[in-house]
Order: C-alpha cells, then structure tokens, then sequence
C-alpha cells in the first residue's frame, strides 16, 4: 500500500468518522443504540463510497472483487460499532468523573483500532 493510499485513508476516516458525526450522533451514541447505529451506518457507508472511488478511480486496487466493498462495509459497520460501544461508554464515565488524561488516552487508542481494522481489512480485501 503506497503513501498516498494511506494519507487518504487517514483522511477518509477523519471526514467518515469526525465530519459526518453530528451533535445527535457523538452525545447519544454513549446513552442509545440508535445514534450509535446510525454513525456506523453513516461512516461505513462514507468508507466503502471512498474506497469504491479509489478503485475505480484514482488507484485501482489489483484483481477488484465486486462483493469486496460488501465484505468491507461489513467489517467497517462491525468493528465500528464495537469499537465505540466501548470506548463512548468508557469516555462518558471518565469525562463525569474529570479523568481527562486517561479520557483522550481511550480517545487515542480507539482511534488505533480503527486504523488497525481499516487497514488490515483493506489489505485482506483488496491485495
């Protein structure tokens, strides 16, 4: 996977997971399953949009399996939803409780994971 491939993955995810997550989403996703719902939904639909434009577009991916962006939005929506299951519920107890170091610690390592599913199923899926 080149350079490029990955600053614009890391900027896809910024803009799937950060731009695209209104108010609703990132305050209710910590108390409800729906806002939690819908901002995987949101950022897995974004990811596989933005992956699908490099393949065809930008990069070509080698061999392109057609059901691969369903396999990946899959894992995407999955590991998302996890993923922040956790960590929301994590940070809102730290956040209540004024542990802000350890706070943006979690925040941090949530955000590693995300890379680490990311890129690992890119390059299961796609090479």
């Amino acid at each position: 996977m080149s350079i490029q491939i990955i600053l614009l993955l890391v900027l896809f995810h910024f803009i799937a997971d950060f731009l695209l997550q209104n108010d609703w989403m990132g305050l209710g996703k910590s108390k409800k399953l729906l806002p939690l719902f819908i901002h995987s939904l949101v950022y897995s639909g974004a990811m596989t949009l933005f992956l699908c434009g490099m393949s065809f577009g930008l990069f070509m991916f080698g061999a392109f399996d057609f059901l691969a962006p369903v396999y990946f939005f899959i894992i995407m929506f999955v590991s998302h939803f996890v993923i922040d299951f956790i960590s929301s519920r994590v940070n809102k107890y730290l956040y209540e409780n004024n542990e802000i170091r350890i706070f943006f610690n979690v925040i941090g390592f949530d955000q590693y994971l995300h890379y680490l599913v990311l890129f690992l199923s890119i390059n299961f899926l796609f090479y």
